[in-house]
């Protein structure tokens, strides 16, 4: 409980912040587009020796776009992003265990992007997160208190950078592919064991400055 009293203010902050926005952009249509934005991702804790994006988790909130001209913009985003990393024994380790980190983040990505006429957006920015959730399983049960301590480890604040690749199909539906790093390190019973590599494929449903953009 104490740890989403920590997150409540400056969240709550942003989520005012993105309020603002959805109102604005609906009396200046030409500077503003917002919508959801669904997608998944593929991740893994690099240094913690299991390798290989085998960890599957959602990636989903709001964004919000803000053309400075016909070729950039610059985006904000509010999403929840589930992370970690995962090990399945294979033909040379049959005796492993199987283990499974669940890390979930509330993310506030800030991208700048470039719109080619093509129809593609390239960008990249970097983004400020906070743990909301540590879950570990060893051979499919839950061993979280073993492995993070009673009470659970907090990984408090994240900090990463990313690299981001959009197509627009249409003026309203995008698919956008998405790189992204963290610097803080994942601790585990206060021992750091790596950092977050995240890949992730979305889909964003936009509504807004149509006639604003190069490539639409």
């Amino acid at each position: 409980m104490n740890k989403f009293l920590h997150i409540r203010k400056p969240f709550f902050f942003f989520l005012f912040l993105f309020t603002c926005l959805f109102t604005e952009q609906k009396t200046s249509a030409q500077l503003f587009e917002a919508g959801p934005v669904i997608g998944f991702n593929a991740s893994q804790i690099v240094g913690d020796g299991f390798r290989g994006f085998r960890k599957m988790g959602l990636n989903a909130g709001v964004a919000v776009d803000v053309n400075l001209d016909k070729k950039y913009s610059v985006g904000l985003e509010l999403l929840y992003s589930q992370r970690g990393s995962r090990f399945i024994p294979n033909a040379l380790t049959p005796t492993a265990d199987q283990e499974e980190y669940f890390m979930d983040y509330l993310e506030l990505p800030i991208i700048f992007k470039y719109h080619d006429v093509a129809g593609m957006d390239f960008g990249g920015g970097f983004s400020l997160g906070r743990s909301v959730r540590n879950v570990y399983k060893l051979n499919g049960i839950d061993d979280t208190t073993n492995r993070f301590g009673e009470p659970s480890v907090d990984n408090g604040i994240d900090f990463g950078l990313f690299g981001d690749a959009t197509y627009n199909v249409n003026q309203t539906f995008r698919i956008g592919f998405r790189w992204a790093f963290s610097a803080p390190v994942v601790t585990v019973n206060d021992n750091r064991i790596g950092r977050h590599s995240v890949i992730s494929l979305r889909l964003l449903t936009m509504f807004g400055a149509k006639s604003e953009k190069s490539n639409l």
